[in-house]
């Protein structure tokens, strides 16, 4: 697993596939869920905006998702409702939300949703509505990384999702007066400017995974064989985590870092006095020392020495 960068020149960060076979199995599975794009799209953030919702709904009544998940019966119709999440006869495994005591957590959740008043809703807005494009073309992206010598793209051959010099109207239009996401570390950049928290990417690997299982009616055996194992066994779950989840929550950091970094800027050109400039570098320790409680597992992606180069670097630009 690399390290998380904070280094706005350095490319975002992956942690690649490493065997061939596992590459070509997620590349397959995902051309055959784009034949049901649209479905697989709405399943997918569907998915991702209720674990998110109730991962809100279960912290503030001092709950864990784990532990509010249960399983349910092949063709059990607790699953979230139309338009949230669609259900399909393939499914082979699902969840229910439900509270300890029995009372289910998944109306409400939906019922924040219908209001976008989910943790994804909040973050995106009047934007929520171009999400599943923006989502499905990020998710193209990441896997035309897996075997880019391969991409060549021939008469009536697949073509990508290009953001903006897609010809599709459907698609250039979400780009209207953006960046043109060309590349999947243009699609981190862009989300990363919504604010969205580390955990809800973690969320949303839960939400690939299940979709890929329930939402994917072209899946072959091989693809059901892989999606049966334990996500970090998995190459889909691998994927995900490392080539998606990854690089979109370091992308968030470098932004929240970017942001942060100007408002230092105008504190040391207000306080420019030699007793508060040699306290700079403490004020960037205790601003990474705050990262490390938010997120305590991103310790594991820092050394001393890489907190002592960045705490400089953030208040001396």
């Amino acid at each position: 697993m690399p390290a998380l960068s904070l280094d706005l020149a350095q490319s975002i960060s992956r942690s690649r596939l490493a065997g061939v076979p596992d590459a070509i199995l997620v590349t397959q599975g995902w051309n055959k869920a784009l034949a049901f794009r649209s479905l697989f799209a709405e399943a997918l953030v569907g998915r991702w905006r209720v674990l998110c919702a109730v991962d809100e709904i279960s912290s503030i009544n001092g709950l864990h998702r784990a532990s509010v998940l249960k399983p349910v019966r092949p063709g059990s119709n607790l699953i979230p409702r139309t338009g949230i999440a669609k259900k399909n006869s393939h499914e082979r495994r699902s969840s229910i939300i439900q509270s300890p005591v029995g009372i289910s957590l998944t109306d409400q959740a939906l019922h924040r949703i219908e209001r976008n008043a989910d943790p994804i809703g909040k973050c995106f807005g009047q934007r929520i509505g171009n999400l599943e494009t923006l989502i499905i073309g990020a998710l193209d992206a990441a896997v035309r990384e897996l075997c880019p010598h391969q991409q060549i793209v021939q008469r009536e051959a697949y073509r990508a999702l290009g953001g903006s010099a897609d010809p599709d109207p459907r698609i250039s239009q979400v780009y209207f007066h953006e960046n043109e996401c060309k590349t999947f570390d243009q699609f981190c950049f862009l989300l990363a400017r919504y604010g969205i928290h580390p955990n809800y990417w973690v969320a949303f690997c839960d939400a690939f995974f299940w979709t890929m299982q329930s939402h994917n009616p072209y899946g072959n055996e091989e693809d059901k064989d892989d999606l049966e194992k334990p996500t970090d066994e998995s190459a889909y779950g691998r994927f995900v985590a490392g080539m998606v989840a990854l690089p979109m929550i370091e992308a968030g950091l470098r932004y929240a870092s970017y942001v942060r970094k100007d408002k230092f800027r105008e504190l040391k050109a207000v306080c420019s006095s030699n007793l508060l400039e040699s306290r700079f570098e403490e004020i960037g320790m205790r601003a990474f020392n705050k990262l490390f409680e938010n997120y305590p597992d991103l310790n594991n992606y820092f050394s001393k020495s890489d907190v002592d180069t960045m705490a400089v670097e953030l208040v001396a630009m």
